[in-house]
Order: C-alpha cells, then sequence, then structure tokens
C-alpha cells in the first residue's frame, strides 16, 4: 500500500550534489520532501531541483554564502518551499526582495550568521510565516514596519545579537505571538512569553544609551539598500 502523504522524507547530500543521485528510482509516493546540503558556495545548485522537485523544506547548513538575492530563488520548486534554512554559515546581507516569490514560507531560519540589518520589507511577502529564528547574528534595531505582514508568527527567535534599539509599535498586530526570545543582547537580556502583544509595546519602549548613534545608523543602512533596490 503506498505511504500516507504525511510521511516526510529528507535528503541529506554533501555539496556539490553526485551525479549518480536521480530521483527516478523512486516510486511516487516516496519523492523527496526535505533536502539539506552542507558547505554550498550558493542556494541552488542548478541540477539539484531538477533531481528533487517535490522538495518543500530546504536547508543549506555550514554554507559559505554571503548574500541572498530573488535571483537565488528563480527555480520552479522555489515557489513551494515551505521552510528554508540557510543557518550556520557567513550570510551577511538579504535584499529587500530576497522572498518576494517564496509566499509558502512557513518556517524560515536564519540564525547563527553574519547579518547586522534587515531591511522592513524583507519579510512583507511572508504573510504565511509561523516560525522566524534570527538568532545568534549582529542585529542592531527591530523597526517599526519590519513584521507588519506577519499576522501569523508565533515564534520569533532574536538571541544573541546586538539590539540597541527596539521600535515601541515593533511587533503591534503579531497577536498570534507566543515565543518573542531576546536573552543574550547588551540592552534588553530577558526572553519573554507574552501574555498579550500590546503589553509588549511598554516593555520595549525605553531606550538603550546606544540608541541615538543607532536611530542615525539605521537611516543610512535603509537608504543603502534601497538604493541597491533602485
Amino acid at each position: 500500500k503506498p505511504l500516507e502523504r504525511k510521511n516526510f522524507l529528507v535528503c541529506v547530500v554533501d555539496y556539490q550534489l553526485p551525479d549518480h543521485i536521480r530521483n527516478v528510482s523512486r516510486q511516487p509516493y516516496e519523492e523527496i520532501k526535505g533536502l539539506i546540503i552542507g558547505g554550498a558556495d550558493r542556494v541552488n545548485e542548478p541540477r539539484t531541483f531538477d533531481y528533487f522537485p517535490a522538495v518543500t523544506h530546504y536547508g543549506l547548513l555550514e554554507h559559505t554564502i554571503e548574500t541572498v538575492t530573488r535571483e537565488n530563488f528563480n527555480f520552479t520548486a522555489a515557489f513551494h518551499l515551505e521552510g528554508l534554512d540557510i543557518s550556520k554559515g557567513k550570510l551577511e546581507r538579504i535584499e529587500q526582495d530576497a522572498f518576494q516569490d517564496l509566499f509558502r514560507l512557513v518556517d524560515v531560519d536564519l540564525s547563527k550568521n553574519r547579518i547586522d540589518y534587515i531591511h522592513p520589507q524583507t519579510f512583507s511577502i511572508l504573510s504565511n510565516l509561523e516560525k522566524l529564528s534570527l538568532n545568534d547574528n549582529n542585529l542592531i534595531a527591530v523597526e517599526m514596519d519590519t513584521f507588519n505582514s506577519n499576522r501569523k508568527l508565533n515564534y520569533l527567535n532574536l538571541r544573541n545579537n546586538k539590539f540597541a534599539f527596539i521600535a515601541p509599535q515593533a511587533f503591534e498586530g503579531l497577536y498570534g505571538l507566543r515565543e518573542l526570545y531576546f536573552a543574550g543582547n547588551a540592552c534588553i537580556t530577558n526572553d519573554y512569553k507574552p501574555p498579550r502583544v500590546p503589553t509588549l509595546r511598554m516593555i520595549f519602549a525605553q531606550q538603550c544609551p546606544e540608541t541615538l548613534a543607532i536611530v542615525d545608523l539605521l537611516s543610512d543602512r535603509r537608504l543603502d539598500f534601497e538604493a541597491d533596490y533602485e
């Protein structure tokens, strides 16, 4: 009897993808749904998704990727991705439109990289996003409109960054948010599991000593991203 669709097969391969790997030997009900590639130097190897067209969860671990752009996801299978893991690497920059074609994403892990700035429009298309991990980066701020469109977000990990500024209304409207982690930041040290999101507005309204300098820096970074986007 064919396996039920709820069964989830994961293939883990070292980069580069070996030539002998093929999907044609598998039965239709055994299609690979999860793919993890270690040590990649690009988001997608051209032939990877020819072999695994049914992938919905894609991971790139211990990678050497420094920038992610929209062009990195111009393969057909990307439009079906529900989980994306680009963690434990050298990622520094995510272009503001990088995820514009990935509106099905539910779970995104960008932890343990070198990201220091997230443009407020970066996650705007991800209306289905429920879980986001940005811990262990170099992030300095959360701007007011960063999560405006992520109304289904219930888990947000911001631990071990360098936050010096949190906009007072940064989490307003996230009524499903149940886990918010901030430990390991110089100015904000407590994890918080909010019973009601509006209370966050009071908790993070306090300014850190570095705030004034950060506000000026944020303006420059935002203009820098938008200039490149144009």
